[in-house]
Parts: C-alpha cells; sequence; structure tokens
C-alpha cells in the first residue's frame, strides 16, 4: 500500500483515512484468512474421515468454532480420534508426530496385543466385522491393528501449505 501526502491539512487528513480504513482491512483479513484456513482443515479432515468405514462417530463431531476475533478452530469431539489419527496395534506405526505425543503400537494403557503377529480376537455384534462364530452364538473378528489415518496432521500439513496463497487472495480484495 502506498499513500502519497502533501503538506496540506487536507492531504494529511486524507492520508490519516486511508490507514485507518487499511487498518481495518488488515483486521478483518486476519479474521478471514483464519476462518478460511480452518474450514481448508475440516475439508481435508472430513475427506479422510469420509474415506473410512468405521468413522461415523469420529467425522460426526468434526466442527470448525470461532474461538475469538481471528482464532477458528478444527476439532473433533470423538474418543475414537486417537485411534483414527494415530493408528493401533501392530498396524499403528508411521504417524509422524508418534515420539512427540507419546504414540504408536504398544503405548495405549493396558495395551497387550501390539505386537503379537497372529493379531487378536474380539467379541463383536456387527456381522460386517465377524469372521467367526462360538457355539454360544458370540461373533468374533479378527484384527491385526488399524493404520493411522493422520486427519488432522494432513489437514495441518494442507493448512500450511496454503496459507500463503489465502493470505494473497484475501489482500488482493
Amino acid at each position: 500500500m502506498k499513500i502519497k501526502v502533501e503538506l496540506s491539512v487536507a492531504s494529511i487528513d486524507a492520508a490519516i483515512k486511508q490507514l485507518e480504513e487499511y487498518k481495518n482491512k488488515v483486521s478483518r483479513a486476519g479474521a478471514e484468512i483464519a476462518e478460511r484456513l480452518a474450514n481448508i482443515g475440516y475439508e481435508v479432515a472430513w475427506g479422510i474421515m469420509a474415506g473410512n468405514v468405521y468413522s461415523g462417530e469420529t467425522i460426526s463431531s468434526l466442527q470448525v468454532y470461532q474461538e475469538s476475533e481471528n482464532k477458528f478452530i478444527l476439532q473433533a469431539g470423538s474418543v475414537a480420534l486417537l485411534f483414527f489419527e494415530f493408528g493401533a496395534g501392530a498396524g499403528g506405526g508411521g504417524h509422524p508426530l508418534n515420539s512427540e505425543f507419546d504414540m504408536g503400537p504398544g503405548t495405549y494403557p493396558g495395551q497387550t496385543h501390539a505386537f503379537d503377529p497372529k493379531g487378536w480376537w474380539f467379541p463383536t455384534d456387527d456381522p460386517n466385522l465377524a469372521v467367526r462364530t462360538d457355539k454360544d452364538g458370540q461373533m468374533w473378528g479378527h484384527s491385526y491393528g488399524n493404520p493411522p489415518h493422520m486427519p488432522f496432521y494432513q489437514a495441518s500439513q494442507k493448512i500450511r501449505s496454503e496459507l500463503l496463497n489465502v493470505a494473497r487472495e484475501v489482500f488482493k480484495t
């Protein structure tokens, strides 16, 4: 932004007015940039979750909300989010932030099957998960764990990569 000022009261008053307008634009731009980036993150996280069959509770808890003037939060309130983000069991390796958050195979309290190469059996009422049924009619599923899907990590990477583009777009208008 360039402001030309002549040495006159009218010109100085006009420059002050232009500065006030620019100050207001910058303030509005901060909120718009924050909101647009949060929504970009939402789209990425939602897309990853939507591509997985058992994400219902987690995807339905995904939301963006405004905490303050220039602060928007992307969050999921599901207790299953950690399994979705970091994975579980033998399939749970590979998240870039495992060590930073003390996550990964074998880190869940009381976890005993994370490194069992044969996986483990669990009771289920879901016929889609059932692999066998015992003599009492109890259905059992089998798992080696699940890989990390990283919806929030991927969202954060996309937000970082789009920051300058979004800021340029907002300040052009």
